[in-house]
């Protein structure tokens, strides 16, 4: 906007305004752009925009190890112990993101907080039989945790627990591979 104020004969003020149009234009040039600045020459300016709008992604799951995975203040003196508790909390921070990732590429649309809400009822019950074989069931699921579990099972099928026989199981079998599936009986030998 421009603004004039002139004095005509009777001694009164004239005030007068206007849209600078030019001046107009030039700031609206400037909407909706932001100044990035790299140091990576290989970058396009789409990925370099890409990257610059995914920064709050890893604020966001700081507030994450804060709040749902209930980091607090702990007073530890050694730096060992300090490594070795930042360590286990990004290692933490690492599977609740990779969680969420992998259903929301399969196609389920949720948070980790809100998975884990909806399987914090389930519980699954492990039976060593006589012959060393594992018998699993899992309690009654509805139609939106059976979906979460077959998600879960696709991906978590390619995991391997490690192997001590000698002490989780007497007759030395390993333990099972996989997750069961999320409904019936399953015997792993």
């Amino acid at each position: 906007m421009r603004a004039q104020a002139a004095v005509d004969e009777q001694g009164q003020i004239r005030l007068r305004w206007w849209v600078d149009r030019y001046t107009l234009l030039l700031a609206m040039r400037k909407d909706g752009r932001y100044l990035l600045v790299t140091n990576d020459w290989r970058l396009s300016l789409q990925r370099m925009f890409d990257l610059y709008r995914a920064k709050d992604g890893v604020e966001k799951r700081f507030k994450v190890s804060k709040s749902d995975l209930k980091v607090s203040p702990i007073y530890l003196h050694k730096d060992e112990r300090i490594e070795a508790m930042l360590l286990i909390n990004m290692l933490a921070l690492l599977a609740y993101s990779l969680l969420e990732r992998q259903v929301r590429q399969n196609g389920l649309q949720m948070t980790t907080r809100r998975i884990i809400e909806k399987l914090d009822s389930l519980d699954v019950i492990e039976i060593l039989c006589w012959d060393g074989s594992l018998l699993y069931r899992i309690t009654p699921v509805d139609k939106e945790q059976a979906m979460i579990l077959e998600i879960l099972a696709h991906f978590l099928a390619d995991l391997r627990r490690p192997c001590w026989p000698h002490i989780l199981l007497p007759s030395g079998n390993p333990l099972p591979l996989a997750l069961p599936p999320p409904s019936g009986w399953l015997v792993t030998a």
